[in-house]
């Protein structure tokens, strides 16, 4: 056998088995049969050519640290004795994107690939030399966390704070996690994020949508009356609040009813759909009433001789009045009892109504009862007529003669036709004396005198 082989079975047969050492040299087999006489010749010389396996792999050289997400990183050997290929492996989530059967490849690393050893050995024939490691460490890049208003109403400003680092550059130029920044429009902001031990960074952005404000209108400024109200309009979005709320029927309206009693700014707060906000003022001017007192005189005896006295204390000029009974100035005369209702406005149209009552004054007073009449038919004073007994629609009279008899009773005594006319039961009194008691109403204490037939 040639030098480093050796026959693991049926050796003294005439076929054996051989192993070849790695260290096994080509040479040449030969065999003779052999017995109790003595050897034979040697057979013909068989040739047996060793060919070796791949030398062990040498070193490999390339990039040994990086960053998750690097592409195109060279790794290499020295060529390897007796290859007549390379079986390359890399650590998983690697990729080897050049070609494998050669001393040298190209590997891309990307984002999730992890560390681990790349391995080489060469291979022909007769199978596989022995491998070459070299460790390489993938470093994780910054996994950026931003967080903040991605919509926003214009003029609001937008606040964004990055995380997943040590060193922060963002597009506008800030330099710290946190970023403010006040986008007119759509805007997009990109951060990199570096990780100042290994090096590696990252780079993320965010669209921040930037929408229109409403435009408020709150209308133009008013005038009211003291006591009256107004309806304010505004306009300009889906949703209104007024404020202050004093003297409004509802703030959250863009047309509330207004009613304050002194002047006062009233701001409205319009939000569109987007829930964008604007705002506007307008003024409400409260005028005024009239101030004035109002007196009346009495009529005496139910005659139109009463008064209505108007005096203007403060006003805005020019003022207007109008009386029920159609006057326009402001003292009224010749008045009868009754109601008399006054209408007062000045230049801001303020108006205030009001009323006066002219009653008669003392009615007692009016009445004249006589002491005697004549009921003989001649027409004059032919009956106990008591003037004025009109005023006082609820009057009774009773008439008694000198023994008490009651003779003579009217319960409507302010009516002409139910006065006494001297009669009792059909018949002329004789002339005399009569007591009469007169109830002028049931508030009021009777009256009681005498009154006397003359003929």
């Amino acid at each position: 056998l040639p030098s480093g082989a050796a026959i693991v079975s049926g050796a003294g047969t005439n076929s054996i088995t051989v192993d070849f050492s790695a260290s096994a040299s080509s040479g040449n087999i030969t065999v003779y049969g052999t017995n109790y006489c003595g050897d034979g010749n040697i057979s013909v010389l068989f040739p047996v050519t060793i060919k070796p396996l791949p030398s062990p792999a040498g070193v490999i050289t390339g990039t040994q640290s990086f960053c998750e997400g690097t592409y195109g990183v060279d790794y290499s050997i020295a060529e390897i004795t007796n290859a007549t290929g390379y079986q390359w492996s890399v650590p998983t989530g690697a990729v080897i994107v050049s070609s494998t059967d050669t001393n040298s490849i190209v590997v891309d690393f990307p984002i999730g690939a992890n560390s681990g050893n790349i391995l080489v050995y060469g291979i022909n024939d007769c199978g596989n030399g022995v491998s070459a490691s070299f460790p390489v460490t993938v470093n994780e890049i910054p996994d950026i966390v931003i967080t903040g208003d991605t919509v926003i109403c214009e003029n609001d400003g937008v606040t964004l704070l990055a995380s997943g680092g040590s060193g922060y550059l963002w597009n506008t130029g800030d330099i710290t996690a946190l970023m403010t920044d006040m986008p007119h429009i759509n805007t997009s902001y990109s951060v990199t994020v570096t990780n100042v031990i290994t090096g590696c960074l990252n780079t993320s952005s965010v669209a921040v949508s930037v929408y229109t404000n409403p435009t408020a209108d709150a209308g133009v400024d008013k005038e009211v009356c003291y006591g009256s109200s107004i309806t304010l309009n505004a306009s300009g979005g889906l949703s209104y609040s007024w404020f202050p709320t004093t003297g409004l029927s509802d703030p959250l309206i863009a047309n509330p009813e207004s009613s304050p009693a002194l002047n006062t700014i009233y701001t409205v707060e319009v939000t569109n759909s987007y829930g964008c906000t604007d705002i506007d003022s307008v003024v409400v001017t409260v005028n005024p009433l009239p101030q004035y007192s109002l007196i009346s005189t009495n009529a005496t005896c139910n005659d139109n001789n009463g008064n209505a006295l108007l005096t203007i204390i403060s006003a805005s000029e020019p003022v207007s009045l109008l009386w029920s009974n159609g006057a326009t100035v402001a003292n009224i005369n010749n008045l009868g009892m009754g109601v008399y209702h006054l209408t007062v406005s000045d230049a801001f149209n303020c108006v205030v109504y009001d009323s006066v009552e002219v009653n008669s004054e003392n009615q007692l007073n009016c009445l004249e009862i006589p002491t005697l009449f004549s009921p003989n038919g001649d027409g004059t004073n032919d009956k106990f007529e008591i003037s004025r007994i009109d005023l006082f629609p609820e009057a009774k009279v009773e008439i008694f003669n000198r023994w008490g008899n009651c003779i003579f009773k009217s319960n409507n005594y302010a009516n002409s036709a139910n006065w006494w006319d001297g009669t009792w039961n059909g018949k002329d009194m004789p002339m005399g004396a009569y007591i009469f008691i007169l109830t002028l109403s049931s508030d009021k204490e009777p009256i009681q005198g005498i009154v006397s037939i003359v003929r």
